[in-house]
């Protein structure tokens, strides 16, 4: 018989499709096999947590004060699939607010202080 092609989500949670091949033969193996090229298992993201702390360290280093002290919570994406982490310490003045952009390297692109 033919070669039949079902395509249905991964049980595992990742973001990926499982392809179940059935039949005893597939006759247009080599086009399946172009098709699928495109399909190579991308690199995952570094973990939110990672992006988090490369933040509360850079304004840590620039508010003079320890990584633990700083709370941090990612509020969504900028330009260039940057990732927005706001960061704030308890200062002697109140709390104050920045935003970093980091890449998926946990590089900081930008700190910036927000208009309150």
């Amino acid at each position: 018989g033919r070669a039949r092609v079902r395509v249905r989500p991964d049980l595992g949670g990742k973001d990926m499709n499982v392809i179940h091949l059935t039949g005893s033969r597939i006759a247009g193996a080599p086009m399946l096999v172009a098709l699928l090229g495109g399909c190579a298992a991308q690199p995952a993201p570094p973990p939110l947590a990672a992006l988090e702390g490369a933040c509360a360290a850079a304004v840590a280093a620039h508010v003079g004060r320890s990584a633990a002290e700083i709370s941090v919570r990612a509020t969504g994406q900028a330009r260039g699939g940057l990732t927005l982490i706001e960061a704030t310490d308890a200062g002697q003045g109140g709390d104050r607010t920045h935003v970093c952009e980091v890449d998926e390297g946990g590089r900081v692109h930008a700190l910036r202080h927000p208009p309150s």
